[in-house]
């Protein structure tokens, strides 16, 4: 019985961050992306990286300095994400 369970919270553990982080950078649903869905992932990315920005800042100012450092990688990658969606919707405009 211990055997099994544990073989089923390995298969599952194993199995979650993986589709919930392809779900997360997708841009569009059908590639190639049209300009209208990039926009409106540039956007989503830009209000997600500017709340997190805010969180990160005010847990700098409360003196609590492990989350900072969580929120700070957090920023890091959504500004990449709103990056990369930029460079997308540049690249689509030329």
């Amino acid at each position: 019985m211990r055997l099994a369970s544990f073989t089923l919270f390995l298969l599952l553990a194993g199995l979650a961050p993986a589709s919930a982080a392809s779900h997360l950078d997708e841009m569009c649903d059908s590639p190639p992306c049209t300009q209208r869905e990039l926009e409106a992932y540039e956007q989503r990315a830009s209000k997600r990286m500017f709340r997190v920005n805010a969180q990160r800042f005010e847990a700098k100012a409360r003196g609590d300095r492990e989350r900072a450092q969580q929120l700070d990688r957090s920023f890091k990658n959504k500004q990449r994400r709103w990056n990369a969606a930029r460079e997308a919707l540049a690249a689509l405009s030329q």
